[in-house]
């Protein structure tokens, strides 16, 4: 099952009622809470295997196995019948993403050198292919391997051993084939992440490289400006072998959440976990300093952007 709230309602009749969809193997319901509320059933007697949701609230993409990736419209919800592919060829989708305003869809198929040596693609919301990549191999710790920066003027492509930056006019004109990128940076790299949001108008991406038998693990901060990748910061990490990016709501502060599959110290089954912060104030990657000892469990920003960046860390043996 899976559950995902769409708008939230504060009580005041001017706020629109909370919208929940529920996703089961074979139906998809949109669940209105308060008032009168009501059930709306978008989809029924058809295997799903995931989707994802416009930012906004307004649209879900679902994949329907035999048919491929599905919009459905969630402010004028109705029962879809007879389901139909919005994108074109899409039977074989297996990982899905939008863009920061759902301006792009991200799909990836299971690479074939005969039938699919491009296997990344990037759609309009229209439906419209626009550009193709071959990513042969991916991993869910780093999915999106596409992403658009908060204006969604470019999209930065995470590879084996570089992170390329492309036009979003140049990904619009390449007629479904590979675009020029207009700037690389050459480190080998695992995880990329960039900020949704940004009040400083800047182009920042988190990049984590896994350790090797000669180096250790890094998370490097860079600065995409006048055309020119820039490191901000950087941070040798001995005992890393996953990092998740939590940007805060400005897109000028983010926690890096590491994770190793192993405590060093047998105290944790688990594995052990580090939480570190950084910010665009000093360009220094610095520990957050937790209040126990003990694996850190969740992470979260205090959503309005109009505040100093905060955030709430839950760490701790339990």
């Amino acid at each position: 099952m899976h559950k995902g709230s769409l708008t939230m309602s504060s009580g005041d009749p001017s706020t629109p009622p909370c919208k929940v969809l529920i996703r089961s193997k074979k139906v998809l319901h949109l669940f209105t809470i308060g008032g009168a509320g009501n059930k709306v059933t978008l989809l029924e007697n058809c295997a799903t295997t995931l989707q994802t949701l416009a930012p906004d609230g307004s649209v879900t993409y679902v994949h329907v196995s035999g048919v491929g990736i599905v919009k459905c419209d969630l402010t004028n919800p109705s029962t879809i019948s007879e389901p139909k592919a919005f994108l074109e060829n899409s039977q074989g989708v297996q990982m899905l993403d939008l863009s920061p305003s759902a301006k792009y869809i991200l799909t990836w198929e299971r690479y074939y050198a005969d039938k699919c040596p491009r296997n990344l693609k990037v759609w309009e919301s229209t439906g419209k292919f626009l550009a193709s990549f071959t990513q042969k191999n991916i991993s869910r710790e780093g999915w999106p391997y596409l992403q658009w920066t908060f204006d969604e003027r470019f999209a930065f492509l995470l590879a084996s051993t570089q992170v390329r930056v492309y036009k979003a006019a140049d990904i619009q004109s390449c007629d479904g084939s590979e675009p020029r990128f207009v700037q690389k940076v050459q480190v080998p790299c695992s995880a990329l992440s960039l900020p949704r949001h940004s009040k400083e108008m800047a182009y920042y991406c988190t990049v984590f490289s896994p350790k090797t038998k000669d180096k250790p693990a890094t998370t490097s901060i860079y600065e995409y400006r006048n055309d020119k990748m820039e490191c901000k910061a950087a941070k040798s990490l001995f005992q890393a072998e996953e990092c998740v990016t939590h940007w805060s709501p400005t897109g000028t502060a983010c926690l890096l959440s590491l994770q190793t599959a192993v405590d060093a110290t047998g105290q944790s089954y688990y594995g052990s976990s580090l939480l570190w912060l950084w910010n665009t104030v000093n360009n220094d990657i610095m520990a957050v300093p937790l209040p126990q000892e003990g694996p850190v469990h969740a992470v979260e920003w205090v959503p309005n952007p109009d505040k100093p960046p905060s955030f709430v860390a839950v760490a701790g043996r339990m």
